[in-house]
């Protein structure tokens, strides 16, 4: 886990997500969680999903969220972990296909990953985590995750749903982005 400060927000790393996400009690949950992680969502966005968002079939594995102005941003779904998820809670929710998936207020949300943070904590001496989690750290987390595996910022910008590139930039701090320390790794001869 990386702590935040004032710069930077909280995120996590990819096994503090997938402990947090993979002991869901409910299938709703599991979903919730995985959909924040594996998209980078904000939590309205994933509240608001259905399930004629979501897109499985071979070679179109996509989850939409719609962008202002119209149109959408589709994010690809490439892990076979969340696929699966995604698929249940479509199977879950078949009878409801243009209705949101999760059918619940942010108000229960919030009280879901309340509840999960008290149930990994009573299994871990101390706190599972040293900080709040939030909605925002699962999309900062997956931000900070894209970028540990080189997604260049473009593509995490239309991902993220960023208008502006300077909101996507920020997240290189994340990596103690040096320009000097670039340029030294660059041959000129």
């Amino acid at each position: 886990m990386l702590v935040s400060d004032e710069r930077h927000p909280t995120y996590l790393l990819a096994p503090e997500m997938a402990t947090l996400i993979r002991c869901a009690d409910d299938w709703r949950h599991e979903l919730m969680f995985a959909t924040l992680w594996y998209t980078g969502g904000k939590i309205g966005e994933v509240l608001a999903l259905k399930g004629s968002d979501v897109r499985l079939e071979p070679g179109a594995q996509v989850v939409q969220y719609p962008i202002k102005g119209g149109g959408t941003r589709s994010i690809e779904i490439t892990d076979p972990y969340f696929q699966g998820v995604l698929a249940r809670g479509l199977r879950e929710r078949v009878e409801v296909h243009h209705q949101p998936m999760l059918g619940i207020a942010r108000q229960s949300a919030s009280q879901w990953l309340k509840a999960r943070m008290e149930h990994l904590d009573s299994r871990v001496p101390g706190r599972f985590v040293d900080v709040d989690v939030t909605f925002n750290t699962f999309r900062h987390s997956f931000a900070f995750n894209a970028l540990l595996h080189a997604v260049p910022l473009q593509t995490l910008q239309h991902w993220l749903g960023h208008s502006n590139p300077e909101m996507t930039r920020r997240y290189m701090s994340y990596l103690g982005h040096d320009p000097r320390e670039h340029m030294a790794r660059v041959c000129f001869s």
